[in-house]
């Protein structure tokens, strides 16, 4: 039973709270925020304040839970479900109208499918519709404890309801925000915007009220202030002192402070509870009673769990359960050194013969445990245990993360752990390679070549692979005699020897082929051996050794293996990256199950990883966007991986540059990548292809050809063979080569039937027939050329992949009629600042228009509708189309918005002035202008705040951009019948505009 409130009332916060609900009984809400250190009672004020008006508003509640598995939004799925209940079933189906996806999904009865934005938007109509007829409060119980997504719903719903009946009341340790906290960004910005009120310690009259009631007995005036000054006047303590006055101790006993107190608190408890308790500790402020079961050897720990729960030591939800407060759980783990890594020992070793450990701990808890009670473990098996869960465990943590407990592993390890020392080491190199710490990196490798060379011929052949490709000497070296000692015969010496179209100088053509050679005679070995975690590396050494044309077929069934030999072992990190890129694989064999796999491997990452794979979902979403052609989704998983909690360099290293360079080209806007950091495993690769692709977009093949001769010396990974290939034969057709384009097409027609995809699959570049269609026509076979096109043209249908589709089908119409030879030579360009535009033989000049624009962009993209609000504003990108599709300009700007809210501020803090020196009548006038400016805002905005809009900015830009099309098709036609009469029958205009003549035309641009 909690004290009755009235014995800790503190008067100056009482009044603040209950100004702020009166207020918001009145006309709007706010965000109020309860601070102050653990237990000085901010959930006992906030909730028991709230309490007092539950026959006037409707009362939420939530709290936090601290643990690494809860679901996003927390805090609001509590709300939500709590506001169902309160609601009957016909105003619920009426507040979620049109937002009943995003709202099950934040109630957890639906798989996750809405933006971020969607989820807020709902919850944003859902609580004001519910504060449209009865003020709602919300207590948000534990901030410091909250995820992040709750936090940032927060800020979102303060920020859209401040003109409703909603007050949001949080609570939070500013101890902790100001300390330890990964919240304290977040809740600091909160505090900015928000009412804070601070709950400080109890004063000698309220601490000798509490103590009266927590030991049943009176105590003297002097006893209270010295408990008073010694527990700092924080009610936990106090409590706890006098509940150990109830029996009899001394004040000395247990006033020394906050740990003794507790301490003394324990030392009641029975050997077996505080036994169940020490251990429970150490596994998080919340536990499972089935693992602590295993940890206690078998011994059922419910009975000791229910004293606890009776104690108010502890808190349970069904078999999970939580301790009530911090610092009994602290004071519980906070014995000796050693008594404490024999405890993370027992808990180490019940982890380790769990099947399911990982649904019950997160992986890197577990390598903490075994770090902590390493004194007591087998050192070998500490190693080894770090070490495989540095590498094959479903992590939410980035590579900083691995790379501390390989680090671990690897400093504890000696000659007797030779096998796992090695796979750390190496493991360990490749992180800091990847992070670009090049010299940490290659430091590690030669240790681990010297260590492994006379032993164990399959370590040494897994350091030779896994070394780089800086010192091609070296590397060669070792490759070579790896593959001596493993096979008994000598590596492969002639380059014909592997496959190559990209012309890559011998010595890179040589260490490829030896890898190759390597990694199959690792791959047979480990088999040979039955060991699953070394054939699990072999086949990725396999798959990473044959990238490029013609060995989709063989990738995609060593994934098909990794996979299911993931499964027997429970390995599902290396199960997801198998499922990752057997899509892309199935891509390339022209599979149209692409999708279908493309989204298993999706549905896994949302099913059962999250943390780093995020990064990994979204760039595949994007891609799979960008090949619809819908852009403004691709932004969307742009943000998305940008945002993701990782520390993941590759991808804000080199594929976010990548990819936005793609959308930017594939949207028609300026594409500029000077100044961009890439990752050093791809940067020169990267760099010169962007480089040379857009000097062939402005017809410079000079330039392109150059930065083409610079990629194979910087580009030994083959997944960048696909790059090299479109770049080659867009020079080589660009300057009509034709002994190069020979030899180019006599290389690419083994593999006719494929597609290309480079760079493990972020860069996709179309069917093999596209790229031999071309070489057709610069060879003159304009036959051949249209053929392949249609065929082309087919398998981009089948796949469903709609940007090919209208690539080849422009391909298509830039072939000439059947009774003529070359290509079409319409062209629709500028030449000093007028456009020269040529059409059936005529060329006539016509000064710049915004209509020309417009059409000169249509042009570009035959078949595929652009938006009128792109046309409008194409340097807005995909943001700008989203932005208009809301609506028009706002009754309220920006800074009149400031201003009104400013004023708005301004008359709460009077209001509160006036009513607490008592002055009535100032009070009431001041409200009466209040409401009639809130009256005001309310008309000029939407449900939630939102700004209501003066006309439609979707409608404005159909307009315009039609207006504008028309006005220079009337141009051209007065100039040029012929041109104008085909424009006008083949542009179709409105909120989507389109190219689209009924027969093929090509156009130079």
């Amino acid at each position: 039973m909690a004290p009755d409130r009235r014995l800790i009332t503190r008067d100056h916060p009482d009044r603040m709270l209950r100004q702020a609900i009166d207020r918001t009984e009145r006309s709007h809400g706010g965000l109020v925020l309860v601070t102050g250190e653990a237990g000085i009672g901010k959930t006992t004020f906030a909730t028991d304040t709230a309490g007092e008006y539950a026959d006037r508003a409707t009362l939420l509640s939530a709290g936090s839970w601290q643990a690494d598995a809860v679901p996003p939004n927390w805090l609001w799925t509590q709300i939500l479900r709590a506001l169902k209940t309160r609601t009957d079933h016909r105003r619920w189906a009426e507040d979620t109208a049109g937002h009943e996806t995003a709202v099950d999904e934040l109630i957890r009865t639906r798989p996750e499918a809405s933006t971020e934005f969607d989820l807020r938007d709902a919850l944003v109509t859902v609580l004001s519709a519910a504060a449209a007829r009865r003020p709602v409060i919300a207590v948000l119980d534990d901030l410091h404890f909250a995820d992040d997504a709750s936090l940032e719903t927060l800020a979102f719903v303060a920020g859209h309801t401040w003109l409703d009946r909603l007050l949001l009341i949080g609570t939070y340790r500013d101890t902790s925000v100001r300390t330890d906290s990964p919240a304290a960004a977040r809740i600091l910005n909160l505090a900015s915007r928000a009412t804070l009120i601070p709950l400080g310690g109890l004063d000698d009259d309220q601490t000798a009220r509490l103590l009266r009631w927590s030991s049943g007995s009176d105590v003297d005036p002097d006893t209270a202030a010295a408990v008073r000054r010694r527990t700092g006047g924080n009610p936990f303590l106090i409590d706890q002192t006098g509940r150990l006055l109830s029996t009899g101790r001394s004040l000395d006993t247990v006033t020394a402070g906050m740990r003794d107190a507790l301490h003394q608190r324990i030392d009641l408890m029975s050997d077996g509870l505080k036994d169940v308790l020490a251990h429970a500790a150490l596994l998080g402020r919340e536990f499972d009673a089935g693992l602590l079961e295993d940890v206690l050897g078998g011994l059922d720990p419910r009975p000791s769990l229910d004293e606890a729960v009776e104690l108010h030591l502890v808190e349970r939800e069904g078999e999970r359960y939580a301790f009530a407060h911090d610092l009994v759980r602290e004071s519980l783990a906070g014995e000796s050194r050693d008594a404490a890594s024999r405890r993370h020992a027992v808990i180490a070793r019940a982890l380790a013969n769990r099947p399911d450990r990982s649904e019950v701990l997160p992986p890197f808890q577990y390598a903490y445990h075994l770090w902590e009670g390493r004194e007591h473990l087998d050192r070998s098996t500490v190693v080894r245990e770090l070490t495989t869960v540095a590498c094959f465990s479903v992590t939410t943590a980035g590579s900083a993360q691995t790379e501390r407990i390989l680090q671990r592993a690897y400093d504890i390890s000696t000659a007797e752990d030779l096998r796992w020392r090695v796979v750390a080491a190496i493991e360990l190199a490749s992180v800091r390679y990847w992070r670009d710490r090049c010299g940490e990196a290659w430091d590690l490798y030669r240790g681990t070549i010297e260590e492994t060379r006379r032993d164990d011929p399959l370590l040494y052949a897994r350091a030779a692979l896994s070394l780089p490709d800086d010192d091609p000497g070296y590397k060669e070296e070792h490759l070579r005699e790896a593959h001596r000692r493993l096979t008994g015969n000598t590596a492969p010496q002639r380059p014909d020897d592997l496959s190559l179209l990209v012309a890559v100088d011998e010595k890179t053509e040589l260490i490829a082929l030896t890898v190759q050679a390597l990694a199959f005679a690792y791959l047979h070995e480990a088999r040979r051996r039955g060991d699953p975690l070394e054939t699990t590396y072999g086949l990725w050494w396999v798959h990473a050794s044959v990238w490029g044309p013609g060995t989709s077929v063989q990738r995609r069934q060593v994934m098909d293996e990794l996979s299911r030999l993931a499964d027997e072992v429970g390995d599902q990190n290396n199960r997801l990256y198998a499922e990752s890129l057997k899509w892309v694989a199935m891509l390339e064999e022209g599979d149209p199950g692409w999708r279908r796999q493309l989204r298993r491997f999706g549905d896994l990452v949302l099913e059962s990883a999250g943390g780093g794979w995020m990064v990994s979902y979204h760039v595949d979403m994007l891609i799979a966007a960008y090949l619809d052609g819908d852009y403004a989704t691709a932004r969307h998983h742009m943000a998305e991986a940008a945002a993701a909690d990782t520390d993941e360099p590759m991808f804000g290293a080199t594929f976010h540059h990548y990819l936005s360079w793609t959308l930017d080209r594939a949207e028609g806007l300026p594409t500029d990548i000077e100044g961009v950091e890439w990752h050093p495993l791809v940067a020169n690769t990267m760099r010169n292809f962007i480089q040379g692709t857009d000097a062939m977009d402005r017809g410079d093949s000079a330039t392109a050809r150059a930065r083409l001769d610079a990629m194979p010396k910087d580009s030994a990974n083959l997944s960048a063979q696909a790059l090299w290939i479109e770049l080659a034969v867009r020079v080589a057709v660009a300057e009509e080569d034709l002994d190069w384009a020979r030899r180019l097409r006599e290389g690419l027609l083994p593999y006719e039937k494929e597609w290309l995809t480079g760079i493990w699959g972020i860069s996709v570049h179309g069917p093999v027939l596209y790229w031999l269609a071309e070489l057709d026509a610069v060879l003159g076979d304009a036959d051949s050329a249209r053929g392949r096109l249609e065929e082309a043209l087919a398998s981009a249908r089948a796949m469903e992949i709609p940007v090919w589709e209208v690539a080849v089908r422009a391909r298509l119409s830039a072939l000439e009629d059947p009774g003529r030879e070359g290509l079409a030579e319409n062209s629709f360009r500028t030449e000093h600042g007028m456009w020269a535009l040529e059409y059936a033989g005529t060329t006539v000049h016509v000064p710049d228009s915004k209509g020309l624009r417009d059409l000169h962009h249509l042009l570009g993209r035959p078949g595929h509708a652009v938006a009128a609000t792109r046309l409008l504003n194409p340097a807005g990108g995909a943001e700008a189309v989203q932005a208009a599709s809301m609506g028009g300009d706002d009754v309220l700007d920006e800074r009149a918005r400031r201003e009104y809210r400013r004023r708005l501020e301004e008359l709460d803090e009077a209001i509160d002035a006036a009513a607490l020196s008592g002055d009535r009548g100032k009070a009431a006038r001041l409200e009466r202008e209040r409401r009639d400016l809130v009256g005001f805002l309310k008309q000029a905005t939407g449900l939630g705040g939102r700004s209501r809009r003066l006309g439609d900015a979707a409608e404005r830009a159909r307009k315009t951009v039609t207006n504008r099309i028309r006005n220079a098709v009337r141009k051209i036609e007065s100039l040029h019948p012929d041109l104008g009469i085909h424009l006008r029958e083949s542009v179709r205009t409105g909120a989507r505009c389109v190219y689209e003549p009924d027969e093929p035309t090509s156009w130079r641009l």
